[in-house]
């Protein structure tokens, strides 16, 4: 495999920080265990080898997941065996088509789960009968020891769960993950967490159910919050010592079902800050709760805790807290503008060239996929303490690196519905109406904002891809335009449009959203680059745009298999050669149905690739997508 030297000292730097976390919480961990314990229930008393061993197990864990996304980041082999997909079906829950790299992760992850019972069962077995047969009561043990070899499942996937997934985590930027991407690894290992914790609560409350029924010798042997200890124990040592059932209980069965529900989809869109303040409060209660109820409730969590103060220290470097003025326009038909100042745009980073020279070279089937700080996908969060002192609105850059002038942020607020008077609150509509009152008075309007940003989005594959699909609806062309003022700056007459080639295509309701002064600058840019298209789609006219056409219009053969004019697509096109990266950001239903049209054709050309080597040889997309 051949490789690249990082190209600046902040990436090796930022491939270095997490192995060094990793080791020295690993260190930590271990050495903790020979110290004195503060949980409830300390493991490491009863069982210290198989404690240590659980330890060893799950930073073996981490350290292979690190590894495999480090190997993903720099082969190209492997990083499209993570995007290779076999069907375009959905997998329930994930909502996503099944890749080779989520399969891999849920198989390491299950495998090492699964897998602890192996050195758990017999002693978790011995201990728990030992225990009964003092009181000649050993024919409901097996329950408890289930129950520890459940909560000793919990403790792998709660360790993995808290890993943070914020809009700038160190994982998601060293490792070029999206967003969206980490959210859905995030939900779904909550999902899992509570299915483990309800069965390790089942197994005890099953116990406890045969406890009450026996003798008062036997219920006087076990402490019914810790039956680790007897009565009398716990009342010697303190009741500090009994809070393993109460705390439990609150974690499993109260803290961890509240998130879950409050993070349902449609419940977080509806109330986005209820969910965002009530997951923060909850998370510190529940990582509280876990280190109270058992020791390895801490030393699982610890890489996480320090992954989230780290992120929150990379925050600070985007102005968190910093505020500057940024000018508001009303741009016409419910859309607003925002202007950013200059100094809100990160400089490129020089690493483009390298990301540019990550193409498959004649006669290679492998590349280089190295890190660049430079992107034209760009999100801003921006707080104005005018419209909403605590919520921070996400917005995508039109401009983020190609313009000489701040970052324009653009948005449209949604149509209004009769009796619902919740929409005048709503952060885009108090913004939007302060703006246009300015636009009818003839002034100028020009707030004091919070800026953080801009997160850059590393899309190696869009650099290295010879024809981009740009494919949006709505508010959603906000991105597709800063990629395509980037591609003409580079490639506009470079190449035939055969070799090289960028189409836009816009998809709104109605023809009064293409008056906007972005997209009348694009037009004129089209009209100029022979190798690029602005396709405006008006649904309310032509009806929804069909994913599958559009990819099979763009991508070829020969002849189009569409000849729809609301496409862009003429007659018959010449072949296109190279690889294709579409963009895709909009309605859900859109950028469900194009995610599905794009495993189709990845499958379609993986199959055409063994009997035809000329066309398009590979097909890569990005799904804007960060509601998981």
């Amino acid at each position: 495999m051949q490789t690249m030297p990082l190209t600046s000292f902040r990436h090796k730097v930022s491939y270095l920080i997490a192995p060094t976390l990793l080791l020295s919480c690993a260190g930590l961990t271990i050495g903790l265990t020979y110290a004195p314990c503060y949980s409830s229930y300390c493991v490491e008393y009863f069982f210290p080898y198989y404690a240590r061993i659980h330890i060893a197990l799950f930073y073996g864990l981490l350290a292979a997941i690190l590894l495999s996304l480090t190997a993903r980041t720099w082969s190209f082999p492997l990083q499209r065996l993570s995007q290779w997909h076999v069907s375009e079906k959905h997998v329930p829950l994930a909502g996503k088509p099944l890749s080779g790299g989520a399969f891999l992760l849920s198989a390491v992850i299950l495998g090492a789960t699964f897998g602890s019972t192996a050195y758990w069962y017999d002693v978790q077995q011995r201990f728990w009968f030992d225990r009964g047969a003092m009181v000649d009561w050993t024919e409901h043990m097996f329950r408890l020891a289930w129950c520890s070899i459940t909560g000793h499942w919990c403790d792998i996937w709660a360790g993995l769960v808290v890993i943070p997934v914020g809009r700038n985590s160190i994982l998601g930027n060293t490792f070029n993950i999206h967003s969206s991407t980490l959210l859905l690894v995030h939900k779904l290992l909550a999902y899992g967490l509570f299915v483990f914790a309800t069965i390790h609560g089942l197994f005890f409350f099953s116990w406890l159910d045969a406890y009450l029924k026996a003798s008062t010798q036997v219920q006087g042997h076990f402490q019914t919050d810790n039956p680790a200890y007897s009565w009398e124990e716990t009342d010697a040592m303190g009741y500090y010592y009994a809070f393993t059932l109460p705390i439990g209980l609150i974690a499993g069965w109260v803290l961890i079902p509240v998130m879950i529900i409050t993070g349902l989809p449609w419940l977080r869109r509806k109330h986005y800050n209820a969910f965002y303040f009530t997951h923060i409060i909850l998370a510190f209660l529940l990582i509280w709760a876990l280190c109270v109820h058992s020791s390895t409730g801490f030393y699982f969590l610890l890489p996480g805790l320090v992954l989230w103060v780290a992120d929150w220290l990379w925050r600070t470097q985007n102005s968190l807290y910093t505020k500057q003025e940024v000018q508001v326009e009303y741009a016409g038909n419910d859309w607003c503008r925002i202007r950013l100042p200059s100094d809100s745009k990160a400089a490129p980073s020089g690493s483009e060239k390298s990301l540019e020279s990550g193409h498959l070279s004649e006669g290679s089937q492998k590349w280089v996929v190295p890190v660049s700080s430079s992107s034209p996908i760009a999100t801003y969060y921006l707080n104005i303490g005018q419209i909403s002192r605590l919520e921070a609105h996400p917005f995508s850059a039109v401009y983020s690196t190609a313009s000489e002038s701040g970052p324009v942020l653009l948005f449209q607020r949604g149509p209004a519905k009769k009796g619902d008077k919740k929409r005048d609150k709503e952060w885009t509509w108090k913004l939007s109406y302060l703006a246009h009152d300015a636009a009818n008075s003839g002034q100028s309007l020009s707030l004091s904002a919070r800026i953080e940003g801009p997160y850059h989005h590393h899309v190696p594959e869009m650099h290295a891809a010879n024809h981009i699909l740009l494919l949006v609806g709505g508010t959603g062309v906000t991105a597709a335009l800063s990629v395509a003022s980037w591609w003409a700056g580079k490639y506009s007459d470079s190449q035939p449009p055969t070799q090289r080639s960028l189409r836009l295509i816009w998809s709104t309701r109605g023809q009064a959203d293409w008056q906007l002064q972005e997209v009348e600058e694009l037009r004129r840019t089209v009209k100029e680059c022979p190798n690029m298209e602005l396709v405006l789609h008006d649904s309310t006219q032509a009806g929804r745009v069909d994913p599958q056409n559009a990819l099979d219009d763009f991508l070829g053969p020969v002849a189009c298999k569409s000849t729809s004019p609301a496409l862009g697509c003429g007659a018959s096109k010449s072949q296109k050669e190279g690889t294709a990266w579409t963009y895709v950001s909009g309605p859900e239903g859109l950028m469900k149905s194009a995610e599905a049209a794009c495993v189709r054709q990845q499958i379609s050309l993986r199959k055409a690739s063994k009997a035809k080597p000329t066309g398009i040889s590979n097909l890569t997309w990005y799904i804007s997508d960060f509601n998981v």
